[in-house]
């Protein structure tokens, strides 16, 4: 699947695809070295070098837009490719977050039964020396939170469980 992104003016062709399993990412054609866990449905965890970044990927109406640190950007599909990939959050659920790396708990930000806006921040956990804020993808009902602070978890262990609020996509 190739992507182009709009930055300010510049269009960056991104190319994803697969190879022995795992995602294989370039940038204008040159190989970018990340490791990309799927959190959820349209959400991933990208960690390059020694950064982390997580990505919300969403439809809206016929476009596509990426959503990382408040900002977001508009996808131009290159293919038809990622349309099969993703679709709309209504309807489905419920979306296990999960570690992406083995950390500790920082920060529990919300409660089972709270209802949170896409972006506002879930849980904090520090792996490898960083902070990594989990972010609600979508308008969310909290279904479960299965971390306290303080707790260690390794990469996979379920951090929280979200239901797409109804109506609110």
């Amino acid at each position: 699947m190739i992507v182009r992104l709009r930055r300010g003016r510049r269009v960056h062709e991104v190319g994803v695809t697969e190879v022995d399993g795992r995602p294989q990412v370039s940038i204008d054609g040159e190989p970018f070295e990340a490791d990309i866990v799927r959190l959820a449905d349209g959400v991933y965890s990208l960690i390059a070098g020694n950064r982390s970044i997580e990505v919300a990927v969403n439809r809206r109406g016929d476009d596509w837009e990426a959503t990382t640190d408040g900002r977001t950007y508009r996808l131009q599909l290159s293919d038809g490719a990622m349309a099969a990939g993703h679709a709309s959050t209504e309807g489905r659920g419920p979306y296990e977050l999960r570690a992406t790396l083995p950390g500790k708990i920082l920060e529990v930000h919300v409660a089972p039964g709270q209802e949170v806006q896409e972006g506002a921040g879930l849980v904090v956990v520090e792996a490898m020396k960083m902070e990594n804020e989990l972010r609600a993808p979508f308008n969310a009902h909290v279904e479960k939170i299965a971390v306290e602070k303080g707790q260690t978890v390794e990469r996979g262990a379920l951090l929280c469980v979200l239901s797409p609020q109804k109506g609110k996509e």
